[in-house]
């Protein structure tokens, strides 16, 4: 366990401090100190990520990351505690306490029960723990919470004599777990209820939207509180009419909730929070006097309109908005107004939804209000089709609804209010659509949400999610673990090189977001051909590898510091294979590189292993793979030669081999070899020279990548030898061929002939 906070000592509760070697757990800082570097996560819906990340900005949060599912931040509890009463787009603020690995739930106990919580909770406090995963090697999010619970109640009642009341609706202490892969982090959750609940609305109708997606897509439409002018012509309860008058007015949404945040955490100083209450009551009452909001809801029911008007004056600024029931009449133009925002009814929300109503309204609208921009609420597959002449649109969730927020700038181009201010200052997020993009995102979504679920049940953490799919987005795009590596084709020397720039930019800004990952978690590299045609395998960049599992077996991989990753993801089923067949065999492994295929033969039970590289860097990083599964010492053999020299001379060992994987490169030139290896030229003398080194029933697995590649059936005839073509046998999900796809690599099994 990584602690990433450490708060103020056990006090007067009469817990027994915990050793300094208890568990995994480190101090990061002496306890008692202001917990002025604290690290916080702030959970947003998709897509309000940015406006989220706009908000923390303004209330003084320190190191900054947006990430798919809220922003990573950092400062004191007083700032966590400010976002907390003023997030409008934020769902929960968490303070993050620790970091851990764990690969299954007993070690998830025990990670977590090394974290002092008596620095934390009470025993007469009360918990509730959540967890969240991606991913996760622990599957059952169920058993990870139980056992999570079971760890804090067992911590605390070993230390304090005392086990924590658990209370899962309204806990003093709600205690967060997320698990990605094989990591997790812990949290307490600082907001402890949701920061939706603005308590103005009791009965929201048949459809309402949230509080804070109102909110936050307000910010991505452009309202500017300081020229507040909105009209919502499908007003219902009155939401986006509401929220845009609190924010005009200055109100902290925390101000409306009747629920404090979770003051019993033992880190937070007494008084704190009220403080930060104090202020925000001062903002509030000064600006209090406002008259000039033009905020006006309108509805065909009236029953939803007596509904508005009721939450405005439970939020009290029903002096401030108007609510009318009608509809905005187009032949009526009204120029004052400066946005239009609006979530229409549509088929998954309520009855009805026809695409050219939805378009025949939005039409009027425009209209009706020509100097506005309208922005509306839109399903993903009605925006398809509503949008083709929208100037901007953000990808969005409303509920379990993918929808996208669809902007129209004015009818008549005037972009600019009577007082010749621009009209939308505050726009925070909106992007302009290409076709080519978000058909590689969508492309991207529906790909990795059916390979996820593939490799959880087969335990694999690293696998292919998208090859150049859509033509124009030319990259390649694979998952490892909890990071994401991204090789983009160099583009043709006739594209511009701004067009391209353009695309990838473009194309890397949604990645985030479609794969839900953190940017810092994404590597992104360009495949390009150095002189001489070699492939250039190095970055720059200082390495960091880490491991993933696939199956049985454990790899280490780098993404960082080379182009290559140290593990070809299209040898998987090669791999499983090779391990079926390898026991009680000897193994050779040829152009070995990382040892993937050794590692597979040795977990499956090969008594001897020989691999056979001319890098030293890959020998090393093969001994690691084979440390990884504990194995290593004289019979599992590392030689550093040309393969090609090393067959030579093993020809004089006759029935040396039972299992040989060769997976040579089309062409290399490497120092310390005698001459250049080309797989079309060598290929039929190397396996012949290694035919002479198999036993009788054994068998050479042999790989190419060549595109065209034929088999030297005669040469391998002559030497007594017999091919027969496997590519496609042990073909994987994240590998698909077909439509003009041919498949990653052909497969060849070699044996000798039986004797006549």
């Amino acid at each position: 366990m990584v602690p990433m906070v450490a708060v103020r000592g056990s006090g007067t509760c009469g817990c027994v401090e915990p050793p300094a070697s208890a568990g995994a757990w480190r101090a990061t800082a002496d306890r008692g100190g202001t917990m002025s570097d604290t690290t916080f996560f702030a959970v947003a819906a998709r897509g309000l990520e940015p406006v989220v990340r706009h908000e923390l900005a303004t209330l003084g949060a320190r190191a900054i990351e947006q990430v798919a599912g809220g922003v990573r931040f950092r400062g004191d509890l007083g700032v966590g505690l400010a976002a907390c009463l003023w997030l409008r787009a934020g769902s929960r603020v968490l303070v993050e306490i620790g970091r851990f690995e764990a690969t299954d739930p007993d070690t998830l106990y025990d990670e977590l029960r090394a974290i002092p919580w008596e620095d934390h909770v009470l025993p007469s406090s009360s918990i509730a723990v959540r967890t969240t995963s991606r991913r996760a090697t622990i599957g059952h999010t169920g058993f990870a919470t139980l056992r999570a619970k079971d760890a804090v109640v067992d911590r605390l009642r070993d230390r304090c004599g005392a086990r924590p009341r658990v209370d899962k609706r309204a806990p003093d202490v709600p205690i967060a777990v997320h698990l990605s892969g094989s990591r997790g982090t812990v949290y307490v959750d600082l907001s402890r209820f949701s920061l939706h609940r603005r308590n103005y609305r009791q009965d929201g109708g048949v459809a309402p939207i949230k509080e804070h997606l109102a909110a936050g897509l307000l910010a991505l439409a452009g309202f500017d509180p300081s020229r507040p002018q909105l009209d919502d012509p499908c007003c219902g309860a009155g939401t986006f009419v509401v929220e845009a008058a609190l924010w005009a007015l200055d109100v902290a949404p925390g101000l409306l909730r009747t629920e404090d945040p979770a003051l019993a955490w033992r880190a937070l100083e007494p008084g704190r929070f009220e403080a930060c209450v104090a202020e925000a009551v001062a903002r509030r009452d000064a600006a209090a006097g406002r008259r000039d909001l033009r905020v006006r809801g309108f509805d065909l029911d009236p029953a939803a309109v007596a509904r508005a008007r009721v939450a405005a004056e439970r939020a009290q600024v029903a002096d401030h908005v108007s609510f009318e029931v009608g509809a905005i009449d187009p032949s009526v133009q009204d120029s004052d107004v400066a946005l239009v925002v609006t979530n229409p009814p549509y088929g998954k929300r309520l009855s009805g939804g026809d695409p050219a109503a939805l378009s025949g309204m939005i039409g009027g609208i425009r209209r009706g209000r020509p100097a506005a921009r309208v922005c509306v609420l839109l399903p993903e597959a009605t925006a398809r089709g509503l949008a083709a002449d929208a100037a901007t649109v953000v990808d969005v969730r409303n509920g379990p609804v993918r929808c996208r927020l669809v902007a129209f700038e004015p009818a008549d181009a005037a972009t600019h209010g009577s007082d010749g201010r621009a009209s939308s200052p505050r726009r925070v997020a909106l992007r302009t659509s290409d076709p080519d993009i978000e058909a590689f995102v969508a492309r991207l979504r529906k790909r990795d949400a059916h390979l996820s679920k593939w490799a959880r049940r087969a335990g694999v953490e690293a696998y292919r999610i998208y090859d150049a799919d859509v033509p124009a987005v030319a990259m390649v795009i694979e998952r490892y673990g909890p990071r994401v590596c991204v090789w983009e084709y160099a583009p043709p020397a006739d594209v511009p090189a701004d067009k391209a720039a353009a695309r990838r930019r473009a194309a890397l800004e949604r990645l985030p977001e479609a794969l839900e990952v953190a940017p810092s978690d994404i590597v992104f590299k360009v495949r390009r051909r150095a002189r001489g045609g070699r492939v250039d395998g190095t970055t720059g960049r200082p390495a960091r590898p880490f491991v993933v599992r696939e199956g049985p077996f454990r790899f280490r991989v780098e993404l960082d510091a080379r182009l290559d990753t140290g593990l070809y993801l299209d040898h998987r089923g090669t791999r499983a294979h090779l391990a079926q067949v390898a026991r009680g065999s000897r193994f050779l492994n040829l152009f070995a590189y990382t040892g993937s295929a050794t590692v597979a033969a040795a977990v499956g039970g090969a008594v001897e292993t020989v691999s056979v590289d001319l890098s030293k860097t890959y020998l090393a990083w093969l001994e690691d793979n084979l440390a990884l599964a504990g194995l290593g010492g004289s019979s599992h053999r590392t030689v550093r030669a040309d393969a090609m020299r090393y067959v030579e001379e093993l020809g004089r060992r006759r029935h040396a081999f039972d299992v040989v994987f060769v997976d040579p490169p089309t062409f290399s030139a490497s120092k310390g070899m005698s001459k250049n290896f080309d797989v079309t030229r060598d290929h039929g003398t190397l396996i012949a020279r290694l035919l002479d080194a198999l036993s009788p029933e054994g068998r050479i697995y042999f790989a190419a990548h060549k595109r065209g590649f034929r088999l030297d059936d005669a040469t391998i005839a002559a030497a007594g030898g017999f091919a027969e073509e496997w590519t496609g046998r042990f073909r994987q999900p994240d590998f698909p061929v077909g439509k003009g796809r041919p498949p990653p690599h052909r497969l060849f099994v070699i044996r000798r002939k039986a004797p006549r």
